[in-house]
């Protein structure tokens, strides 16, 4: 089974916490809008 975009940035985060918008676009292959989007999202959702 295949992570949701959103646990793939959780679990990257897990692993490298001081990761940048940039750096994690990067390494998941999404833009940084992408990014944005999902980071906000989690924190919404808390």
């Amino acid at each position: 089974m295949e992570l949701s975009t959103r646990d793939q940035i959780l679990v990257t985060l897990q692993r490298f916490p001081n990761s940048t918008v940039e750096e994690l676009s990067r390494q998941l292959q999404l833009t940084r809008a992408d990014v944005r989007y999902h980071i906000n999202a989690l924190l919404k959702a808390g």
